[in-house]
C-alpha cells in the first residue's frame, strides 16, 4: 500500500511529511519522532509483519520506551490500527517547542525525506535559533506562590493517570519537583501552565482561564435558559462545560430498527464538541490576560468561541484537512493527552467533522481573525426544526406511554403532575409546595420515579444528599409536561 493510501485513509493533508516503517524496530522510530520534532512534525506508519493480542500492550510499552529516550520531554501520540488486514503502529509527532529534541543523546534531522544526524552547522543553527526564541507564555513562572493552593484531586489524577511518565509516577520529591520532571515548574515555582492545570484558582491570577457558557433559544432574547461562568483547574473547567453542554442540548428520539424500541441521542455528538472544547482550552493564546472562551448553545446550533488567532501557519483550510496542529502550548497539551482528552493532537478537526457527518449535521465552520477570535460552529440542517415540530405533534403521546408505560395510572398521574410543576431549577420543598403535597415521602418517591425515567436531572448528580440540590426537566420531561 502506497503512502498516498495511508495520508487518505488517516484524513490527513496530502502535503504532510510521513515516514512508512516495515519493522517496529525502536532505535528506527526514535531517530524519525527525533527529525519530526527538529522539523514541522509529521507521521510514522509503522507495518507489523503479524497480527499481535498484546499489540496495546506492547504500543503502550513502545511508547514510554520512547518518551524516556526523547529529551527534553516532548508530545507525541501513539495508536493501533488495522487497515486491510494490516496491523499498524501509528505515531503522530508535531513540531516540536524546545529543538534540539534528542534521541537516545543523538540529534536528527528531516533530509530527503528520512531521517538523518544533524550536521555541526545544523546543529549550531538549531541551538542559535532556539536562544533567541521568545520564552513562550506556558513556561514563564507564574506569581503562583503557596503549595497550599495545588489541588490534590488534579495532581493525584495525573499521577494515576496511565500515561504518565513512571519516573514521574514513582519520584520520592514533592509534588512541585514531580511537575518540575514535566516541565511544569522550575526553581521551585510552578510555570504558568502548571498554575492553571494544578492550582484550585487560577483565574485570581490569569481571568483569561475563566470559560463563560450561555444557552438560549435566540441571541436577541431577554432572558437566557442558563448562564454560568467556570473558573478552577483546566481539565476541571472542561469536564464542567461538557457537563453543561450535555445539560442544555437537546436529545434526539428515535426508535431502532434492531428491536424497535425507543431510543434517546443527543442532537449533537459530544465527542465533536469534547474535541472543540480541548482545542479552545489547549492551543488558544493565554498571553492576553482579557481573553477567554465562550460557549454558546441556541437551537440549532453549538458556538464554541476563543480569543485569539490560529497558532502562525494553520489556516481554516489546513483545519478542514486534518492538517496537523502547530502546538502552540505543547506542555498543557501534554497534559490533556495524558489524561485522554487530547487522543489525536492535530487531527481533532477531522474527528469534529466525521461526528457531525454520522449525525447528519451540517460540515462544521471554523473562522479565525485576530480581531474577531476563533469560533467553531456545529448546526443542525436548515430543515430540522420544522420535521421536528412535526415529528413531536405527531409522537407526544406515543412518547409519554414509552416513558411511563410501567406505571400505574396514579403513578404516572402523579409523576406528569410533579413535572408540571416543575419551573427551572427548584429545590424540594418548592416542588413540595407547588404541588400542595402534605406527604415529604410522598414527593420522594415519584422524585425518585421521575429521576429514574430521566425526566428530571439534579443539578449536583454526584452530590445527591447535598442540602444544596437542586431539581429541573430534562428534555424527556419538558416534552412530557408540555403534552399536558
Amino acid at each position: 500500500m502506497s503512502s498516498v493510501n495511508y495520508i487518505e485513509l488517516l484524513s490527513l493533508d496530502a502535503s504532510q511529511d510521513i515516514e512508512i516503517l516495515n519493522d517496529c524496530v525502536p532505535d528506527n522510530i526514535g531517530a524519525v519522532i527525533s527529525a519530526f520534532l527538529n522539523s514541522v512534525g509529521g507521521f510514522i506508519v509503522v507495518k507489523l509483519s503479524s497480527i499481535s493480542e498484546s499489540i496495546e500492550e506492547d504500543k503502550d510499552q513502545l511508547e514510554a520506551s520512547l518518551q524516556r529516550s526523547i529529551s527534553p520531554n516532548a508530545i507525541f501520540s501513539v495508536e493501533t490500527n488495522v487497515i486491510q488486514n494490516e496491523q499498524l503502529i501509528i505515531i503522530e509527532v508535531p513540531a516540536g517547542k524546545d529543538i534540539p529534541y534528542s534521541f537516545n543523546n543523538e540529534i536528527y534531522v528531516r533530509e530527503s525525506g528520512r531521517a538523518v544526524k544533524a550536521s555541526m552547522e545544523v546543529l549550531k543553527d538549531m541551538i542559535l535559533s532556539a536562544q533567541i526564541e521568545p520564552l513562550r507564555w506556558e513556561r514563564r513562572l507564574s506569581e503562583f506562590d503557596s503549595e497550599e493552593e495545588l489541588s490534590v484531586s488534579e495532581l493525584n489524577k495525573l499521577l494515576s493517570a496511565k500515561k504518565t511518565p513512571i519516573e514521574v509516577k514513582n519520584n520520592s520529591e514533592d509534588e512541585l519537583y514531580k511537575l518540575q520532571l514535566m516541565s511544569l515548574a522550575k526553581h521551585n515555582r510552578l510555570t504558568n501552565a502548571g498554575d492553571i492545570l494544578f492550582t484550585k484558582n487560577p483565574a485570581r491570577r490569569h481571568p483569561q482561564t475563566r470559560v463563560r457558557a450561555v444557552a438560549y433559544d435566540k441571541k436577541s432574547d431577554d432572558s437566557y435558559n442558563d448562564f454560568k461562568h467556570f473558573e478552577g483547574p483546566l481539565i476541571e473547567v472542561l469536564e464542567s462545560v461538557l457537563q453543561f453542554v450535555q445539560v442544555n442540548t437537546p436529545t434526539k428520539i428515535y426508535f431502532s430498527e434492531q428491536d424497535h424500541q425507543r431510543k434517546e441521542k443527543s442532537l449533537f455528538p459530544m465527542k465533536a464538541i469534547k474535541e472543540g472544547l480541548v482545542n479552545a482550552l489547549a492551543h488558544r493564546d493565554y498571553s492576553n490576560p482579557s481573553g477567554g472562551v465562550l460557549v454558546e448553545i441556541m437551537k440549532g446550533k453549538v458556538k464554541i468561541w476563543n480569543s485569539g488567532s490560529f497558532p502562525e501557519g494553520i489556516d481554516v483550510d489546513k483545519i478542514q484537512k486534518g492538517h496537523i496542529s502547530i502546538l502552540r502550548n505543547p506542555d498543557i497539551a501534554h497534559v490533556f493527552y495524558i489524561r485522554n482528552y487530547m487522543e489525536k493532537l492535530g487531527r481533532g478537526s477531522s474527528v469534529i467533522q466525521n461526528e457531525c457527518e454520522k449525525y447528519n449535521l451540517l460540515k462544521p465552520e471554523w473562522t479565525s481573525d485576530p480581531d474577531l477570535g476563533v469560533t467553531l460552529t456545529i448546526s443542525v440542517p436548515v430543515d430540522y426544526e420544522d420535521s421536528e415540530k412535526e415529528s413531536n405533534i405527531e409522537n407526544t403521546e406515543l412518547i409519554v406511554e414509552n416513558i411511563l408505560d410501567d406505571l400505574s395510572i396514579i403513578a404516572r398521574d402523579n409523576v406528569i403532575e410533579l413535572l408540571s410543576v416543575l419551573k427551572g431549577k427548584m429545590s424540594r420543598a418548592e416542588i413540595q409546595q407547588a404541588l400542595r403535597w402534605k406527604d415529604t415521602d410522598t414527593l420522594r418517591k415519584y422524585l425518585r420515579i421521575a429521576i429514574k425515567k430521566h425526566c428530571v436531572l439534579r443539578t449536583l448528580p454526584d452530590k445527591p444528599s447535598s442540602r444544596y440540590q437542586k431539581y429541573y426537566l430534562s428534555e424527556k420531561g419538558t416534552k412530557i409536561a408540555n403534552s399536558k
